[in-house]
């Protein structure tokens, strides 16, 4: 699987809108993007895996097509795809008779349950991998098996260390001797440095220094580890840029509070001691691909480094597979001041971090 699974199934989630009212017959259409309809959670069940992702036949007047769908739970039910359920953001998703439930309202925004035939193309990669944990023992032969038996016969002998507490025995004389020696050099150790020093304070606090410079080192490697964990995660679910057919105008989708540039920005200048990979992508369909990805690439790269992010920090790449740059279908998008253009997922920049 290369780009993603292909999947047809029954899907049911939620959404919102920016609005805080539905429109009415007197209103006018409105020129921004609040009543734009945004599923942020869902789930398909009766799916079914198909092996080419053709839009076109479930293009229909009754059909929603919506990008970037993150949050929707899938339901795997064949052994060559998955088994169980997975997470995933489609990167392109379309609902066939969609119906609305249960809307309302909370802080001038519009809520709802949105339903229907769903027919989608998911990211690469799940966002989470549930693994099942390690089943308990479920009889008391494997309980012993584990920890042992507490069964004490009544006409056992107690005296000394019998057959039944002589490993018990044998593990408490090995750790009083290992106590033993630890007291031993410690004290080598006061002794050497008395020798060396002649306050006999500065040892100690030497000593103790070493210590906590030791248990800081581990602390700080450990956050390390959480920190780009966060990073990692974090980046997931916003490292992609779009921009319209033939241009290096970035799309709509991708601007605002909501949209993935903003946020890269202020996760590029959370995450300063790191370097990352601006990576142009086209689709086979547009007009000099590899200049078009370049200059897709310099526009991201100028927003980074007017928003404070400095450029040493920033490699550029631009993808040269076939599959990156495979032709994919355009949906047509129309601009608030009536314009019509055209975008698909291909037409974009990525993110990546530097290793």
């Amino acid at each position: 699987m290369e780009d993603g699974f292909v999947i047809l199934g029954q899907f049911k989630g939620l959404f919102k809108t920016l609005q805080g009212n539905p429109l009415g017959q007197t209103d006018h259409f409105p020129k921004d993007f609040n009543h734009n309809v945004r599923i942020y959670k869902g789930e398909i069940t009766e799916t079914s895996f198909k092996s080419t992702y053709r839009p076109e036949e479930y293009e229909t007047l009754n059909s929603f097509q919506f990008l970037a769908v993150p949050n929707i739970e899938v339901s795997g039910n064949d052994a060559n795809t998955f088994l169980g359920k997975r997470v995933f953001t489609f990167t392109q998703l379309i609902l066939v008779d969609h119906k609305i439930d249960k809307v309302y309202t909370i802080n001038d925004q519009t809520y709802g349950e949105i339903s229907g035939l769903a027919y989608g193309i998911t990211e690469k990669n799940s966002e989470i991998d549930k693994i099942n944990p390690t089943p308990e023992p479920n009889n008391s032969n494997e309980r012993q098996n584990q920890f042992g038996s507490n069964e004490i016969k009544n006409n056992q002998n107690f005296s000394g260390c019998t057959d039944r507490f002589r490993n018990g025995c044998l593990a408490n004389l090995l750790k009083f001797l290992g106590y033993l020696l630890l007291l031993l050099f410690l004290w080598w150790f006061i002794k050497a440095c008395n020798e060396v020093s002649k306050d006999e304070g500065d040892c100690i606090r030497r000593f103790k220094n070493e210590i906590r410079l030791k248990e800081e080192k581990e602390i700080r490697d450990s956050l390390q580890k959480v920190f780009d964990k966060n990073l990692t995660k974090a980046l997931a679910n916003i490292r992609n840029i779009y921009f319209f057919y033939n241009k290096d105008e970035i799309h709509e989708y991708s601007l605002g509070p909501k949209g993935s540039l903003e946020r890269l920005i202020v996760l590029l200048n959370v995450y300063d001691n790191r370097e990352f990979y601006i990576i142009g992508h086209c689709d086979s369909d547009e007009i000099n691909p590899n200049y078009l990805s370049a200059r897709r690439i310099e526009a991201i790269r100028t927003v980074f480094t007017e928003n404070g992010i400095k450029d040493e920090r920033l490699f550029d790449s631009i993808a040269k597979d076939k599959i990156a740059n495979k032709k994919l279908p355009k949906f047509k998008f129309l601009l608030p001041d009536y314009t019509l253009k055209w975008y698909n997922s291909n037409m974009r920049v990525e993110i990546k971090i530097k290793k």
